[in-house]
């Protein structure tokens, strides 16, 4: 139950292995997909930061400083069109309370982004 609940969740869904430094990919979910256009089955157990995150080395420990706190980057398509999204990092125990899995859930905010540029250029001096 708990795959067909993450399958049809709205929120783009990763989840890594979390004793690996990696963080090998073990399940993209279908929103996932469509945001960043990889396949669950074409980058299983490839390091997910290596997929798509700018390849910003301090990426990793940046989201693990903010668990389960919104953490704004600039991640890429598998395009390579820059996307703005806002991820949040959840931690999964097994019953004996060690850490297993992260769970990452990513949300767009290309289109904010953009905006707030917009905002800021339209407020800053021009110059002639």
């Amino acid at each position: 139950m708990s795959r067909a609940a993450l399958a049809s969740c709205g929120a783009a869904v990763a989840i890594v292995d979390a004793q690996d430094a990696q963080w090998p990919i073990a399940y993209l979910n279908p929103a996932f997909e469509h945001m960043f256009g990889y396949r669950d089955g074409e980058v299983r157990g490839r390091p997910l930061l290596s997929l798509f995150l700018d390849h910003d080395a301090h990426v990793q420990d940046r989201l693990l400083e903010t668990v389960e706190a919104p953490h704004e980057l600039r991640a890429l398509h598998r395009s390579g069109e820059p996307l703005d999204v806002e991820v949040v990092t959840g931690p999964v125990h097994d019953s004996a309370g060690r850490l297993t899995h992260w769970v990452l859930t990513f949300t767009d905010r290309t289109e904010l982004a953009q905006l707030r540029e917009e905002l800021a250029a339209l407020r800053s001096p021009r110059v002639a």
